[in-house]
């Protein structure tokens, strides 16, 4: 990608290739064919007990092995729910592919009685092989009172029952929608509980949701705005509800507050909401008697280099071929093609066989190459076009890069994601070089747009659709010094350019394999999808920041990263840079159009912070599964994508805050994987044109007394700061439409607030 090859060029990253070859050179080239499984026992997860209703909090885990107790990678383990079905007990998925150590796990939900439910996971080729889970299901967590039963806005109530967890920060209290604070638990009988503001006058159902069971509804009454949201410094809430304008009050007395206003819809398109946020001193729904300030609309979009587009046009494609599969009746779930079952020899090395190549970029033609195979590994077959322009890769270049390939990517993203599938059972993904993917763009499209690196194409795991190479294939570019075909690459380029395309690809490929291919659904929503491939990017680059801890492998030692992990790491930060610098006007849940850099790095920066709350394991769930989008991420992270949202928004700004321990903020509101205040202070210090500031979040200020407007998407956020008067006793904090009227519910409007130090 041209902008990634300016990234990696300025961080010195030829020293990439050096990378290759050490690694490479740790092992010998010789492949052999995956083991076959022939065992299963249970690792983890049998005999555990949970609430009724509730996800057990270990996954069942079964380990496969072979016939001399080897775990077998890529087994695959079907799982299913023999006795407590009938009353609700289910898996969350009833087939997975083991990881490197031969485990496979699923995630059990108990049903509603309360007995013993069994599980039994049997190997894909061997169904008489069986492990057998039992689980017991325990009372669930019981509401019976709220004391008082009427209350208001900032009101402390108890909350009587049975079951509640002992630890505060294990139960989640609602009053309707509206998620009050618990400040306290009395064994597992009493919950202490601020009562939320924004909550409708009335009758309101109070429930507790413990882990992920939920207890029995409880009427109260809710009187009215009354009190206060008090909050102590360095903690913050997500405010939401059906009457978000008149019912937000925050304590005065010099008190300054983060105001994160936010939308945690997902919908694609260019749907955009007006809004009003006043701070008033006066009574509650008066209007402010300051000014009004129009917010900055922030600035434009980055428009996507044109192998990004590339991309997002193939991911776009695919949801058209997949509707036209299914309309044919030719896409039926076949979760069998998701592991080699047996060991596969590869073809001879110097045989050669035939590829249809996209060749326009509209994706209206191909090119049928003839290829030959020219490295075997035990995971990827490196095949290349026999047409070659002069300067090509030798026999001992892709030596080096198949077995990096090989040994180094192949296992990143499978680790994190699971396996790929294998539709034409050769136990191994296609790695085509070819010149038609350098001839996709023009010498003038080079200098002006960017070109194509590489790409996979779901087409070619679609067997009933014309064009479909029928297996698992990664087209990449080719060493074209004079530029014959197009712009001139190097081997360096290649080299350079092509491993971090490679993994962000392979995620797509494995994604596509294990919704569509295996469980007969729909492709992964468009930013999520993007968000997962440019979280493997990360997971590459993570792997060579363990590889070469400060200061080794840096061309100066006081690098963040190291050389080889640059061309991974730097465009997912500058991206997520980006979109922290107009947040308002960049969603993090939907593509717009042709896409944008800050689209990419808002998705990207959302999913770090959600693989630091949930364990990085949450990846790999968010793949092998056909639910998608929004959906999908509630479903692995056990709670609703508001909360999830409304936290995220609050922790890009509060994590890392100067003058504060990190640790002195809640865990859920900052990032624990990365410092980000450090890595944009260093992007601004190595910014010569002093444009780049030190952070890229620089909250409006709105004073009590003043009204700001503007517009924000849907999946975007934007920030003010309110810094109260010691003469205030309180402010009022009006949120709605440009014409103070409700927001509407599809658009899951809320406000962050954070009580600052």
């Amino acid at each position: 990608m041209l902008s990634w090859s300016a990234v990696a060029r300025r961080a010195g990253l030829s020293s990439l290739a050096s990378a290759v070859a050490l690694i490479a050179a740790c092992g010998k080239d010789t492949p052999t064919g995956p083991p076959v499984a022939v065992a299963l026992a249970i690792k983890a997860g049998n005999d555990q007990s949970g609430p009724a209703g509730s996800v057990l909090a270990q996954p069942l885990q079964a380990t496969a092995t072979d016939g001399k107790h080897n775990p077998v990678p890529g087994a695959l383990v079907r799982f299913r729910v023999v006795r407590g079905a009938e009353t609700g007990t289910a898996l969350t998925d009833t087939i997975a592919v083991a990881g490197f150590d031969g485990t496979a796990s699923v995630q059990l939900r108990l049903g509603t009685a309360l007995d013993t439910s069994v599980v039994e996971a049997t190997l894909a080729n061997r169904p008489a092989i069986i492990a057998r889970f039992r689980a017991v299901a325990t009372p669930p967590p019981r509401l019976d009172a709220v004391v008082p039963s009427t209350f208001a806005a900032g009101d402390t109530v108890r909350l009587r029952g049975r079951f509640f967890n002992i630890s505060p920060l294990g139960n989640a209290v609602y009053f309707g929608s509206a998620r009050g604070r618990v400040v306290r638990a009395d064994a597992d009988t009493s919950l202490t509980v601020v009562v939320p503001p924004c909550v409708a006058a009335g009758e309101v159902s109070a429930r507790v949701v413990v882990g992920t069971a939920t207890t029995n509804t409880v009427a109260a009454t809710f009187a009215g705005a009354g009190g206060l949201l008090s909050l102590q410094p360095l903690e913050g809430m997500t405010v939401s509800g059906t009457e978000l304008g008149d019912c937000l009050q925050l304590p005065g007395k010099g008190a300054s507050y983060l105001l994160v206003p936010q939308s945690a819809a997902s919908s694609d398109g260019t749907r955009e909401i007006d809004f009003s946020l006043s701070a008033n001193v006066s009574a509650l729904g008066a209007t402010a008697a300051g000014a009004f300030v129009a917010a900055g609309a922030g600035p434009p979009s980055t428009p996507l280099a044109l192998d990004q587009r590339f991309d997002l046009a193939l991911r776009q494609r695919e949801a058209v071929l997949v509707g036209e599969a299914r309309a044919a009746n030719a896409l039926r779930p076949s979760p069998d093609v998701l592991g080699p079952h047996a060991a596969v020899a590869p073809p001879p090395l110097g045989s050669q066989r035939p590829f249809q190549v996209l060749s326009r970029f509209d994706g209206s033609a191909f090119k049928r190459v003839t290829a030959r195979l020219r490295y075997a590994g035990n995971h990827i077959l490196v095949y290349v076009d026999t047409d070659q322009p002069p300067g090509a890769l030798t026999d001992a270049d892709l030596r080096t890069f198949g077995s990096f390939l090989d040994r180094t990517l192949y296992e990143i993203d499978v680790r994190a994601f699971g396996s790929e599938s294998d539709i034409d059972a050769n136990g191994r993904i296609i790695f085509l070089l070819t010149p038609v993917v350098n001839a996709l763009t023009s010498s003038s499209e080079c200098s002006s747009s960017g070109f194509i690196t590489g790409f996979q194409y779901g087409l070619d795991l679609l067997p009933s659709q014309m064009n479909s190479n029928r297996g698992e294939i990664f087209y990449a570019l080719v060493p074209d010094e004079s530029g014959t075909r197009s712009c001139p690459h190097t081997k360096a380029d290649v080299e350079r350019l092509v491993p971090a395309t490679f993994v962000h690809e392979f995620q797509h490929m494995i994604s596509f394999g294990q919704h569509v291919v295996a469980r007969g659904a729909s492709p992964e929503a468009l930013w999520l999808n993007e968000g997962l491939s440019h979280i493997a990017e990360e997971l590459a680059g993570k792997y060579f920041e363990a590889k070469y801890p400060p200061p080794l492998g840096r061309t100066s030692p006081d690098q963040l990263f190291p050389d080889s992990a640059q061309g991974f790491l730097t465009p997912d930060m500058r991206n997520a840079q980006r979109y922290l610098s107009a947040s308002a006007s960049h969603s993090a849940t939907a593509i717009t159009g042709s896409g944008s850099l800050e689209e990419r790095g808002a998705s990207w920066l959302f999913l770090r912070w959600l693989g630091d709350q949930k364990d990085e394991s949450i990846y790999g769930r968010l793949v092998q599964t056909s639910r998608t989008g929004v959906e999908n991420v509630e479903d692995k992270a056990g709670e609703t994508f508001a909360g999830l949202f409304g936290d995220f928004a609050i922790a890009v700004y509060t994590d890392s805050l100067p003058g504060v321990a990190r640790t002195a903020v809640p865990g859920r509101l900052r990032f624990t994987s990365r410092n980000f205040r450090t890595i944009f202070k260093r992007f601004a210090d190595l910014d010569e044109s002093g444009r780049t500031p030190p952070f890229p979040v620089n909250p409006f200020p709105l004073a009590p007394g003043q009204s700001v407007g503007g517009t924000f998407r849907q999946g975007t956020m934007t920030f003010y700061t309110l810094a109260t008067r010691p003469n205030d006793a309180a402010v009022g904090v009006r949120f709605s439409r440009s014409d103070l009227a409700p927001f509407a519910p599809e658009d899951q409007v809320q406000i962050g607030v954070f009580r600052l130090p």
